[in-house]
């Protein structure tokens, strides 16, 4: 029998596993911790769901993720945020995905909203 509290330690990743990341995943990580930091702000509930994503490993679903979300507009720094996803996602292999799109899709949005900055 699981003690009573083995759900919430869960939900908040006590179990979780670090991945020990190489080189390129740990530049992503940065890239994408670098973006997390322009994007103006995030729920407590996502911001603990990406910090377990990184610890994990899971540099692909973090990339979706920030991308789906984007910057909050007023206090984000889109172009910087922008930036580091373009920079993130070109490390990544671009036919890894979900069932919400690929790291290619989702690279072409990066750029084209980088580009728009730009304007």
């Amino acid at each position: 029998m699981l003690p009573p509290g083995h759900f919430l330690l869960e939900r908040i990743g006590a179990f979780d596993v670090p991945e020990e990341l190489d080189e390129r995943a740990q530049a992503v990580t940065e890239h994408l911790r670098a973006a997390l930091g322009a994007m103006g702000g995030i729920g407590s509930g996502h911001g603990a769901g990406l910090s377990r994503r990184f610890v994990r490993g899971e540099t692909v679903s973090a990339f979706l993720t920030l991308v789906r979300f984007g910057p909050r507009t007023g206090r984000g720094r889109p172009q910087e945020f922008w930036a580091a996803l373009v920079t993130a996602g070109e490390l990544l292999d671009p036919a890894d995905g979900d069932g919400r799109g690929t790291v290619a899709e989702a690279l072409d949005t990066c750029r084209a909203r980088l580009a728009q900055c730009a304007r």
